[in-house]
């Protein structure tokens, strides 16, 4: 982590990168002399894994997952963590973004591409194609358009043959305990940069101020975007009816902590 905030603060380009690139040689390194919980590279560079057995098993049971109630629950469910997820991560990423920049992002087109992401990845029968909090490295290191993420998912097809390289920066498990030495540092930077954002919730208003407050350790303790945002609305909610301040809930609001509540309620 310190290699990485070095070179951010040195404001080198590409800094979140040359981190994780120096960070997994450093981490090769030490395994090599016998420290325990440190990255691993195999003698293999290339090894490619094209099976397609998943394919389209979308399809075989989709007749059964619409004939079945609780099927509606668990579609639910899905979407919520996807959907509040994405918008979660999509919002801290623009807010810093237009700070710097000026430029309005529309988050529809965002949110499109997710969704088309999401039902491509579920046909060829990969795990869930989604934004995730990850995806703040890349902007930090400077991607700002749609060509940063077409040539991201180049390298991504390149890198599918190079396996073995590629799974250094994958956890490791210490204990029974899952941890990633590479990438959790630039992480860590990044969610630095993301925290000045803070400054922007009027902390003065207690209303305002336990909502945020609740959101950010929600998603930290509980290790979920969708719980935090759900978790704020809901102490938002409830400060403003019981303070009489009930005309600044907006319908919309009104609308998401129904969902909420629903979503702790049947979680």
């Amino acid at each position: 982590m310190l290699i990485t905030i070095i070179l951010m603060s040195k404001k080198i380009d590409a800094a979140v990168f040359f981190g994780l690139l120096i960070t997994a040689i450093v981490g090769i390194v030490l395994g090599k002399f016998g420290i325990e919980g440190m990255p691993k590279f195999s003698n293999e560079i290339i090894k490619a894994n094209t099976s397609l057995n998943h394919f389209g098993d979308f399809f075989y049971g989709l007749k059964s997952l619409i004939t079945k109630p609780k099927s509606i629950f668990l579609i639910f469910t899905f979407f919520f963590v996807d959907f509040f997820d994405t918008a979660g991560t999509l919002v801290a990423i623009t807010n810093k973004i237009t700070s710097k920049t000026g430029k309005n992002y529309k988050m529809k087109k965002m949110l499109f591409s997710d969704a088309v992401g999401t039902i491509v990845g579920a046909i060829l029968g990969t795990s869930t194609v989604t934004t995730l909090t990850e995806s703040t490295s890349g902007v930090a290191a400077g991607g700002r358009t749609g060509l940063t993420a077409i040539t991201t998912g180049i390298w991504f097809l390149i890198a599918s043959i190079f396996t073995p390289l590629v799974a250094i920066a994958s956890p490791i498990t210490v204990d029974g305990m899952s941890f990633e030495p590479v990438i959790a540092p630039s992480l860590i930077c990044v969610g630095i940069l993301m925290a000045t954002q803070l400054s922007s919730i009027d902390w003065h208003d207690f209303t305002a101020a336990s909502a945020g407050f609740v959101t950010i350790m929600i998603m930290i303790v509980g290790y979920s975007i969708p719980d935090g945002i759900a978790a704020g609305f809901i102490v938002y909610v409830f400060s403003k009816l019981f303070t009489k301040n009930i005309k600044d809930i907006t319908p919309s609001v009104w609308a998401m902590f129904v969902l909420f509540v629903l979503h702790f309620a049947l979680k």
